[in-house]
């Protein structure tokens, strides 16, 4: 429930929100509310609480994620502006005011840009992406399926072309690299050409289908291809080197 909360809370945009909803609440209490503000209420809280219930009642679980939220809160900036514009007033001294602006306008550049430097930085995120630079240069040199395999099946809302590579417990940005299709469990019949399996603690008891054999691996992956019904690696090539005849 707590998580839940977050979240809609988050969908707002709090660094914005939380000021506007102490002008909106500030507002009610001193007679300012205006007609126009409450059908301005009325929209953002029908569409906050409608897109939260179709979720809750769709899928009978307490989540929703924040980016279905964002798009009304805008809504609710105009208080922000009027709760700033009002603190300003207050202070009556512009140096002190812009100090505050810089630091704040930093913060917000520190929030939108922190999740993305944290791609690149972080020690986790760095093992991560040399990995799948790693496995993305084998599966570039290795894959050959576009020569031989014939079309792959077509779903009605994604193109798919057989010259790219099925991959399976792959993270997106490796399948984005390869060029590649990530394998989706609502077509489970789908040719799998690169399976995925992470190392590392437990890792070892995560069993392998019939089917594939070890070709790569890096710190963080197993990665396993497919093989013929007589045990051999799987060369879609036509003339089993790797090249077209």
């Amino acid at each position: 429930m707590s998580e839940f909360l977050r979240t809609c809370l988050g969908g707002t945009y709090p660094h914005y929100a939380l000021i506007a909803f102490a002008v909106i609440v500030y507002r009610l209490t001193s007679d300012r509310w205006t007609k126009s503000e409450s059908l301005l209420l009325f929209l953002f809280l029908a569409f906050y609480v409608g897109t939260v219930a179709q979720i809750v009642i769709a899928d009978h679980v307490l989540f929703v994620s924040r980016r279905y939220l964002l798009p009304f809160a805008p809504l609710l900036f105009g208080y922000t502006a009027i709760g700033v514009l009002k603190f300003k007033d207050r202070i009556k001294c512009p140096v002190l005011f812009g100090i505050l602006t810089v630091l704040v306008v930093l913060t917000l550049l520190w929030d939108a840009t922190g999740p993305i430097v944290k791609e690149y930085y972080s020690p986790e995120h760095i093992a991560q992406n040399a990995s799948n630079d790693a496995i993305a240069e084998f599966i570039l040199e290795d894959f050959k399926g576009g020569k031989t395999r014939g079309e792959l099946p077509v779903w009605w809302y994604e193109p798919r072309s057989p010259a790219r590579p099925v991959l399976k417990g792959a993270p997106f940005q490796l399948s984005y690299m390869v060029g590649g299709t990530y394998w989706n469990e609502f077509f489970p019949d789908d040719p799998v050409d690169y399976l995925l399996i992470p190392t590392g603690v437990g890792a070892d008891g995560i069993p392998v289908p019939d089917g594939f054999v070890q070709v790569f691996e890096t710190d963080l992956y197993r990665v396993f291809k497919s093989v013929n019904p007589d045990g051999t690696v799987l060369d879609l090539s036509l003339d089993g080197t790797g090249t077209p005849e």
